[in-house]
């Protein structure tokens, strides 16, 4: 949907008169432009950056290295013995892990708040 021409010729009307108000009077144009670059220089003081942000990590990963054992016993030998021990301790979310041949991963993935010095 258009808009009607005498809309569309009110609106160029206006921008037309802003800037013949700039052409005649190139001090309001200078003026205009020191105070955005005053207002940008107090806005990036207040602009409150960290350099090292705090981050909150929430998982913990336990790696257990067998050399020599295939995935099934690593399986069923580590991941089958650690994984019920650790699934309740408090603030846990989700437990995942994976077997593979000498090498089992379990990652801990805890609640936002969890202590985590006591969950390590």
């Amino acid at each position: 949907m258009s808009r009607p021409a005498a809309d569309k010729t009110a609106t160029a009307d206006k921008i037309s008169d802003v800037f013949a108000l700039f052409v005649r009077h190139r001090t309001a144009a200078y003026i205009l432009m020191a105070l955005m670059v005053g207002l940008g220089f107090a806005g990036f003081q207040q602009l409150n950056v960290t350099f090292f942000p705090t981050v909150e990590l929430n998982a913990v990963n336990i790696r257990i290295i067998w050399p020599g054992a295939s995935a099934e016993n690593v399986d069923e030998a580590i991941v089958a013995a650690v994984e019920p021990e650790v699934r309740f301790l408090d603030g846990v979310r989700e437990v995942t892990s994976r077997a593979r041949r000498g090498f089992a991963q379990i990652n801990m993935e805890f609640a936002r708040g969890t202590d985590m010095q006591k969950a390590v």
